[in-house]
């Protein structure tokens, strides 16, 4: 395993958290109950690109009547978000969250990978209720974004 899964790995025995290898895809998998609801984790490194990332999956998938509106609603989070970005992929309906960090920094430590992991997950805990709305019922992309954003 490599140098940043295995501090990754060191990081996440520290806080207890249970989780599985993929050594074939240079990854880490682990669920997480957050305030707003459940995600799927997966931390993985690649190696050609020099990058360690972190996504936050939403378990559902984007129903296809709701990928327009669910694909304002990322926009228009992203448009504001400085450490990561939101993603939907168009032909499964799967929405994420991404946060990375490069590998070939020397001054990667455990206090990197804290904030690669807390980031993501608060951003997607505080986004996700809205992606529930928006994905499942007739909420308004902005109105939720706007609601969200004037919670700071």
């Amino acid at each position: 395993m490599s140098y940043a899964l295995e501090l990754s790995r060191g990081y996440l025995d520290s806080l207890e958290w249970k989780y599985q290898e993929d050594q074939t895809h240079n990854a880490i998998r682990f669920g997480m109950e957050l305030d707003n609801g459940k995600v799927e984790c997966l931390l993985i490194e690649k190696l050609e690109q020099e990058l360690l990332q972190f996504f936050s999956l939403i378990p559902l998938n984007v129903p296809i009547d709701r990928l327009h509106a669910i694909s304002e609603y990322i926009n228009r989070a992203n448009y504001g978000l400085h450490y990561g970005s939101f993603e939907m992929d168009y032909d499964t309906g799967e929405v994420r969250y991404r946060t990375t960090a490069f590998t070939s920094c020397e001054m990667l430590n455990q206090q990197i990978v804290s904030s690669l992991i807390h980031v993501n997950l608060n951003t997607m805990d505080r986004y996700l209720h809205g992606a529930m709305k928006v994905m499942y019922g007739d909420a308004n992309p902005k109105e939720i974004i706007e609601e969200i954003e004037t919670q700071l």
